[in-house]
Formats: C-alpha cells, structure tokens, sequence
C-alpha cells in the first residue's frame, strides 16, 4: 500500500468525492446468513457487511461513481442520497488492501501479477486443507506453535492505528519508543484469537477437553463458587483481553454454569451453537445458554432473576452505540454501553470482573476478581465506573492484552 497511515485513510475515504470512481481488486461477495463477506481469494484478506454495502460494492465494481451507486441506494430504499454514507464501507475495504484508488489518489503502489494471486490462492486452498487434517491429528503440543507462529504480516494500517491510540491514553503512560513493540504484540493477538476461534469450532471433543484442561488455567473465583452457593445474583464483566470469545466456553468447561451475551451474524451463532453442544460430548459446558444481539439483554435479565450468572462484556461498545454517563479511562474519557448499569437496576447484585490473558508460555489464564456488591439504591452508573478502574488497572499492567485499542479513537466521547 502507498505510504499512506491509519488516520490518513480514513481521511482519504472521507474527502472522496460524488465523482470519484473507486477501482477495486478482485473479490468475491458471500451470502453467510443476513451478512455478506468481501472476500480477496489470493490473501484472505475479508470485509463483513451488511447486503446493501455488497449492493454498494456491486454497482462500483460496473463502474459507477461514488454519487450514482448513492442515489440508486437511494432511489432503491426510500432515502434521499445526500443520506447515504460510503465513507465507512470504503475505509473498511482500504484496510483490508481491497481498494486499488479511489478517483486519482492510489492507495496499493504495488498490484502482483495475476498468476502471482493465482498461485497464493491455491496455496491458501492446500495450506486449508493440511491445517484441517494438522487439528484432526497432530498432537497440541506441535500443533500450537505451528498455528501461532506469526506467518502473516502484520498490516500497516492495523499497526498504525493501534499505535497512535497507544498514544491517546495519556494515563497509560507508556514511553513513545515503546508503543510501537506494544502494538505489534497487540496485533499479533488479535490474529491469534482468530486461531482459536477456529481451533474451539473444529477440534474434535476429545482433543478439545485436552485444550481446555491442560492449557487454560484459573485463578481466583473463591467469592464467585460462594455467591453461586448463596443464591445471590451474579454478573460476569468479561474484558477484550486475550483470546476473550473463549470466555463464556472456558468457564462452562470450568464448572460455572452461566448465560453469556454475545454478539455474532446468525450463520456464526450456528457454529456458537454447535460449539456448545462439542463442549457436552467432550464432557464440559453442559450449563451453558448463549444469548445473542440487543435482545439477548432481556434473556440475561430472566436468566439473573432465575439464579443464573450472566456474562456481559460491557468494554465492547463505540461511542455511537453508548448512552451512559462518560467514565474515566487513561485519562480520557469514554461513553460506555447503559447495559451493565440496566442489569443491575434495582436488584442487588455481585459482579465479578472476569478476564482471559495469554501467558507467557502462549497458554491462557482466566482471571476472576473479586466481587463487586451492588445495592439497589446506588446511583445507576455506580458500577459501570467501577468495572472501568478495574479494566483500568488490567490494562494498564498488560496493555497489549487488550484487544479495544483499535477502537479507542472511536470510543472516546466527545
């Protein structure tokens, strides 16, 4: 790609104008449940959007420029074309190396030959197929480093913008000659936790009981087995540090019977689904209900008031989608989702902040702390405040542990 940073792409797609026609490379458009994938074969490289973003790709792949393909989205759905916003979709496509130039402006100085992505291609095809058959039979301890072994390099974008929201958090306080290792450690997890979410849908049941009892490790959780036993309501705070969508599996596996909120297009809460049903022929998770989307809220709440911890991973939201009052975080401010706050409201609660962090052997360890107690006549963003200073504090020891610093730009409330 052209010289071209995080911050300055983005303002390239903004400042793209109705007349510009975008040239991209070859990809493909997948259906998968009511998303579609952007898929470039030759390095995997994959874009998810909804179907009117593939629309949108559809027509600027004939051609049209960027004012026509709004105003036939327009004209399409019933909304004037000044309304429709591109500018998301292109700077998704150009992180990803999908975008060739957009008008005049280049952003890939390099294309490779058509045979060359050929080639890669079915190298990719082959490489798919011996991984399959390396999960099936290869023994965890040689598979494991082979998967981790960082092979895919890095991308500059990625890196870029993990850097400079390094550099955001002026309660971070970490050195500018450091930032640059931080983030590269960052972006290497952030590949890694794609691994494993491969590795829990596809492992068989009996290689999948090794990987969790013999590579993931917990430490605390006394006052959680405590406030299980006693009845109370309790509520899990799940972080985005390390491989964090184990979360809700890893603590089935361990005993904990719980109901976990997660976030995922319908064709992946099939395969959640199927993963749940691998943990119980494999001997683990038999207590574990997913819940799914902004109403799945609703089923935590039912499931609270029935004696059932719930898991939530209140450090997932942008700006955009949060309506609480701002809290502190490294010295900037942040305006977190309101559905931790609502879980709580007028019901006395314990909440356990939980956490996974890769060690630094590459095994993992889930971390409880201790309970938090929550009283009904608290003020309402009480407790969103006081799970921040804990991520605060996590963060702080371990900040390449946290896979949100890519979204921290986005998550700072102006």
């Amino acid at each position: 790609m052209a010289e071209t940073g995080a911050t300055n792409l983005e303002m390239l797609c903004r400042s793209a104008k109705d007349s510009d026609r975008v040239a991209l490379l070859p990809l493909t458009i997948r259906s998968v449940g009511d998303q579609c994938l952007l898929l470039r074969m030759d390095t995997g490289a994959m874009v998810r959007t909804s179907s009117l973003g593939a629309e949108a790709v559809r027509l600027l792949r004939k051609g049209n420029s960027i004012g026509r393909v709004k105003a036939v989205l327009g004209e399409k759905y019933g909304f004037r074309a000044e309304n429709v916003d591109l500018t998301p979709l292109l700077h998704s496509l150009a992180v990803k190396d999908l975008i060739v130039k957009i008008g005049e402006e280049p952003l890939l100085s390099r294309l490779d030959p058509v045979w060359a992505r050929k080639w890669r291609s079915a190298s990719r095809a082959l490489a798919a197929r011996s991984i399959a058959f390396a999960i099936r039979y290869v023994p965890l301890s040689s598979l494991l480093p082979l998967l981790y072994e960082q092979r895919q390099e890095r991308s500059p974008q990625m890196l870029a913008r993990v850097e400079g929201n390094l550099g955001r958090a002026p309660g971070l306080r970490l050195p500018a000659a450091d930032r640059r290792t931080v983030a590269q450690l960052n972006c290497d997890l952030l590949l890694r936790t794609h691994i494993d979410r491969l590795l829990v849908s596809t492992l068989p049941p009996r290689r999948l009981r090794e990987w969790f009892e013999e590579y993931m490790t917990v430490e605390g959780g006394a006052g959680l087995e405590e406030a299980v036993r006693s009845g109370k309501r309790v509520v899990l705070c799940g972080f985005h540090t390390g491989s964090y969508s184990l979360l809700p599996f890893l603590l089935a596996a361990k005993g904990y019977p719980v109901t976990a909120l997660i976030h995922a297009a319908k064709a992946e809460q099939q395969t959640a689904e199927q993963t749940v049903v691998r943990l119980a022929k494999a001997g683990l998770g038999h207590d574990l209900a997913l819940a799914y989307g902004s109403l799945g809220v609703r089923a935590l709440s039912r499931a609270l008031d029935a004696g059932r911890p719930v898991l939530i991973l209140p450090d997932a939201f942008v700006a955009d989608a949060g309506h609480g009052v701002p809290v502190d975080f490294l010295g900037v401010n942040l305006r977190p989702s309101t559905g931790l706050e609502w879980l709580c409201r007028s019901r006395e609660v314990e909440v356990f902040p939980v956490y996974l962090q890769t060690a630094p052997d590459g095994r993992y360890r889930l971390i409880i702390d201790q309970g938090i107690s929550v009283q009904p006549d608290r003020p309402q963003d009480a407790i969103t405040k006081r799970v921040y200073s804990v991520l605060e504090k996590v963060v702080a020891s371990a900040p390449e542990q946290w896979l949100r610093w890519k979204d921290l730009d986005n998550m700072v409330s102006n």
